[in-house]
Formats: C-alpha cells, structure tokens, sequence
C-alpha cells in the first residue's frame, strides 16, 4: 500500500513525467530505494530539480494520493504500481508507461490484439469487426480496445458473445465513466476480462485523455488492427504508437469512394499490412505457420458461386440472388476470406478451390 501511495505522489507532482518516473525506477530499482535515496545522488543521477522534485516536492501530495486509495476501495477497483508483478509487461516495454494502472477485474494473460476503428461504422465495417473478433477469439486471443462507440463496443460485445477474453482502456476515471451509457458494457468486460484506466479519479474524458488511452491500447497488444476509419480518426493515432512500438499494424482494405475507410488505406499506403483473408493476422503473428483449408458451405454460398460461374459485377450479382448490396458486400467478404472468390472494385472472380 505505501508504494502505491509514493507512485501516486511521483504522478501528481508537475514536473515529473511519466518517461522521467520510469527511469527513476529503472535506475534506482524500485520506489523504495527512490525514496531512500540521498538527494546527491538523484541529482548525480538525474538533476538537482529532479531530486527536488522527489524528495520533497511530491510529499505535498501524500492526502491526494491516500483519497485515491479510498476512493478506489469505495468503486471496488485495484491499483497496480509500476513495480508490481502483475503489471502488464508490454506496458513497461513503452517509452511512458503510467506509474500506476486503475483496474476493475483481472487482466488476462493471453496473446492481446487490440481491435479499433470508427466510431460510425458502416454495416460492412460492422460485420467484418464481429468476424475478424470472432477467428482471434477462437484462438484464445484477448481482444483489447478502448470501449467507445462503434467498433470498439462491436468488438467488446462479440470477444464476449464468443466467451473470450477482452480489455477495455478507458479515456476518463472510472467515477467519470466514458461513454456513460456503456457502464453495463464495462461491468460485463469486467467479469471476463478488466476495465482499465491509467487516469485518477476525478478525471473526466477530453480531448486531451483520449491520445492518451491510444498509446495504452497499442502498448498493451502485439498487434493493432483498424477496422475502419476515416482519415482523421483517432484509431490512426493508435495506428501509429503500434508501429512507433515496433508492433504490427494491420488493417481492411476499403472502397476508395467510402471516406469511412480512407484511414485503412492509407495505413496500407503507409506500410500497414492488409487483410486479405480470415487467416492474415494468425499467418502473420505466427499463430498459424501451415494449414488446410476446411471449406464448408452453406446454401447462400453455394447460391452464389453458381451465379459468378467465372466472373461477374457484383450489382449484377445482387440483383440475381435478390440481395441487399451492403449484405453481399459483407457475404463476399467472408467468401474471400475462406478464398472462394475475389472481389476486386465490385468484380467478382470465382477462384479455382
């Protein structure tokens, strides 16, 4: 409990980020031997303002930090310090961990991937998030997000319809939960997985925390996915901390007229790996080295390959089978995902199994 308390002291002072507490850490072991340590040698190590800093300036808030306590207890959520041995390791592996982490439930051990994208989402990005959640889950991977509207909630929602495991990053404290409506989303990922935050209570969601969450939902994972996303969307954020992290980006190619998905391409623009089938991301973090495929298929499939023959538009298509475009839009996808077909800016190409 005293550790937490002085890394809650290190976290309120100004002046002291938090590149600087993690190597203060590093160097001085643990916040134990920080504390213990004379001001001479902070300073040797560090600056005479850093030992300041340390040594006296961060005692000021010992109250704040001991009301965190308190209020943690009050809304029945777990403070992890840096130091802990529960502390998600791929968290102590970025420039600027946080000092502590706010957790309600437990974090799970599997291999993360973080799933993200826009928070209006078209009926294809919809579909495409369940089944990419849906092949991750299978394989006992824990999907990480940052619980807001759109794909990350679809995400949230099908990791636990499929029994898997999940993680959601808030972007507020959690007396300050944000998006408020999904408290009984956030209570729900807590039993099978943990809510975090690395915000103390009192924070309320802004421009400013959400960034901030990014770099947390990047760290945690070994990969970032982007579903679908405009060009200014903040999942390119997270995009972009994955790859500054050395982590693989991966992301769906979209139609060049959806500005929904202009954020995907020009990620794959930009070096992200695209998703061509349900199989890329597995084949890619080495989930799967070799594998043969069991294709099965129901009648709308059967319905459909018949009709393509050899090559067909996909408006044509839609009107023979007599359905909805966006609907064979995502049927497609699925299809060429199994490597049934291939669907290049509406022409569909039956492929040889």
């Amino acid at each position: 409990m005293e550790n937490i308390i002085k890394y809650l002291q290190l976290y309120f002072t100004k002046g002291l980020g938090h590149k600087t507490i993690k190597s203060l850490i590093d160097i001085f072991g643990n916040i134990e031997n920080l504390y213990n340590s004379s001001f001479e040698e902070i300073s040797n190590r560090f600056s005479p303002k850093i030992a300041e800093l340390v040594l006296e300036e961060s005692l000021k808030y010992k109250k704040l930090a001991e009301k965190q306590l308190f209020l943690a207890e009050k809304f029945k959520v777990s403070i992890l310090c840096y130091e802990d041995k529960n502390y998600p390791e791929n968290l102590k592996n970025i420039p600027d961990p946080p000092p502590v982490l706010f957790i309600k439930g437990k974090l799970p051990n599997n291999y993360s991937i973080s799933i993200v994208g826009t928070r209006k989402p078209t009926y294809y990005g919809k579909k495409i998030t369940e089944l990419i959640t849906k092949n991750l889950v299978k394989s006992d991977i824990c999907i990480v997000s940052g619980g807001a509207y759109g794909i990350d909630s679809i995400a949230h929602k099908t990791a636990l319809k499929e029994n898997g495991k999940t993680v959601a990053v808030l972007g507020s404290s959690f007396d300050f939960l944000y998006p408020p409506s999904h408290k009984k989303l956030f209570d729900e990922i807590s039993e099978n997985g943990a809510v975090i935050s690395e915000f103390p209570f009192g924070t309320k969601a802004s421009k400013y925390t959400f960034p901030q969450r990014n770099r947390i939902v990047a760290g945690l994972s070994e990969a970032t996915v982007v579903i679908e996303a405009p060009e200014k969307s903040g999942s390119l954020i997270t995009a972009r901390f994955a790859n500054d992290y050395g982590k693989t980006v991966f992301a769906v190619p979209s139609n060049i007229d959806n500005k929904n998905g202009k954020g995907c391409n020009i990620l794959i623009k930009d070096g992200a790996t695209p998703i061509i089938d349900e199989n890329t991301i597995l084949e890619e973090i080495g989930y799967l080295t070799s594998f043969e495929k069991d294709i099965q298929l129901n009648d709308i499939e059967k319905d459909i390959l018949n009709l393509i023959q050899t090559q067909i538009h996909i408006d044509e298509l839609s009107e023979k089978i007599d359905i909805k475009l966006d609907e064979l839009t995502v049927l497609l996808f699925e299809m060429e995902m199994k490597g049934l077909i291939k669907n290049e800016n509406g022409l569909v190409t039956k492929l040889t199994l």
